[in-house]
């Protein structure tokens, strides 16, 4: 379920960017880097569905790694999500785009090079922690 609301936040913001930045005439490596960023992150959020692929493509020792490590992968996309939502507020907020919402104006209140940084971080030292704690328990 965060998953898939991660990727709904995700796609909502990217097209609230999109036409807000095309609205604006922002340049266009505004909607290149917000493109990217989505896509980047969306890609790294379906990596726990490798481990069921491998087994079909015949590649058993691949695949116990996979099986092996599939709660951190889905702890990686989760915080892909995470990374990518925090990279999205920050470009919103550094092309000044006009939000109307209060809550997202209120986010937007922070320092979101700072957030993005933190969010990050911390997602890097949890996702580690989890593929550390998993190889040490089985």
């Amino acid at each position: 379920m965060p998953i898939t609301a991660g990727f709904g936040l995700q796609v909502g913001l990217f097209s609230f960017m999109r036409k807000s930045l095309k609205e604006n005439n922002a340049p266009a490596s505004a909607l290149v880097a917000t493109g990217s960023v989505s896509s980047g992150t969306m890609a790294l959020c379906c990596t726990h569905y490798i481990a069921n692929l491998i087994p079909i493509m015949a590649v058993s020792g691949i695949s116990i790694f996979f099986t092996k490590y599939e709660v951190p992968f889905l702890m990686m996309g989760i915080f892909s999500n995470v990374i990518g939502i925090s990279f999205m507020f920050f470009y919103i907020q550094k092309y000044n785009v006009p939000v109307k919402n209060k809550l997202i104006s209120q986010v937007m209140r922070l320092n979101m090079l700072k957030v993005r940084k933190l969010v990050v971080l911390l997602s890097v030292i949890i996702v580690a922690g989890y593929f550390i704690y998993y190889s040490l328990i089985f």
